[in-house]
C-alpha cells in the first residue's frame, strides 16, 4: 500500500507578487510643462495640456500599472491656468496700447513747445538788443542763439523742425498791430526749412490733430486745423 506525499507547505503558499504600479511618465511631464507655462508666457502651458490628456487616459486604461492621476490633473490645471494668464495679459496689452502711445506723443508734444518758448524768448531778446527788430528769417536761430548766450536745443529726431514765419524777417516789433494772433514760429517736417509761411505748413501734423505754433507775444499753443485760416502770418 503506497500513499502519494503531499507537496510541501512553503511550496503551496508561494505566489508571485503582482507587479508594483509605475507613475506615469507623461503625467509628471504635464505637471512639468504647466508649471513652465506659468514662466513662458503660456507656451509650454500648450504642450501640458496635451500630456495631461494622454497621461489620465493611459492611467485610466492601465488597470492599475500606472499612477501619477494627481499630478496629471496638476498639469492640466498649472497648464490651463497659464494660457488664460498669457490671454490676459495680451488683452491688457492692446487695450492699454492706444493710451501708451497716446502719452508718449504728448510728452514729445510737450517738449516741443518747451523748445519752441526757449527760441521764442532768444527771438525776443534779439529784438530788445537791436532796436525793436527781429532777426533775419535767413539766420534767426544764430542770432537768437547768441543773444541767450547758448545754443538752441536741438530738434528731436523723432519730431518736428522749427521754422520762423519769413514775413517777419527784420520786421520791427512795434509795427505788429496783433502779437498774440501773428505767428512767428511753426513746426515743419524734420529737415524742413529753417523759414517760410504757411505754405510750408506738413500736410500732417506732428502731433495730431493740432499744430504747434508760436506767436509774437511769446505764447504757443496747439491749433486745430480748422483755425489755421485765422492765423495772422504777413503784419
Amino acid at each position: 500500500f503506497h500513499m502519494s506525499q503531499s507537496p510541501p507547505q512553503s511550496m503551496m503558499n508561494h505566489t508571485s507578487p503582482p507587479p508594483r504600479p509605475q507613475t506615469s511618465g507623461v503625467a509628471v511631464a504635464s505637471l512639468v510643462f504647466g508649471l513652465l507655462g506659468l514662466l513662458t508666457f503660456g507656451l509650454a502651458g500648450v504642450a501640458g495640456l496635451v500630456l495631461g490628456v494622454i497621461g489620465i487616459r493611459q492611467i485610466n486604461r492601465s488597470e492599475g500599472a500606472l499612477t501619477g492621476k494627481p499630478l496629471a490633473v496638476g498639469g492640466l490645471i498649472a497648464s490651463a491656468l497659464s494660457i488664460v494668464i498669457a490671454g490676459l495679459l495680451v488683452l491688457l496689452a492692446v487695450m492699454l496700447y492706444p493710451q501708451l502711445v497716446a502719452a508718449r506723443s504728448v510728452a514729445k508734444a510737450i517738449q516741443t513747445q518747451s523748445t519752441m518758448r526757449q527760441e521764442s524768448l532768444g527771438i525776443m531778446l534779439y529784438a530788445n538788443q537791436n532796436n525793436n527788430r527781429l532777426p533775419d528769417a535767413t539766420q534767426w536761430r544764430q542770432q537768437a542763439s547768441a543773444s541767450l548766450g547758448r545754443p538752441m536745443p536741438p530738434a528731436s529726431a523723432s519730431g518736428p523742425s522749427l521754422a520762423m514765419n519769413k514775413h517777419l524777417s527784420q520786421v520791427n516789433v512795434n509795427t505788429i498791430a496783433n502779437p498774440t494772433q501773428t505767428v512767428l514760429l511753426f513746426e515743419v517736417p524734420p529737415g524742413g526749412p529753417s523759414f517760410g509761411d504757411d505754405n510750408d505748413l506738413p500736410a500732417q501734423p506732428a502731433y495730431p490733430p493740432d499744430y504747434l505754433i508760436g506767436f509774437v507775444d511769446g505764447h504757443v499753443e496747439m491749433v486745430p486745423p480748422q483755425d489755421l485760416p485765422y492765423l495772422i502770418w504777413q503784419p
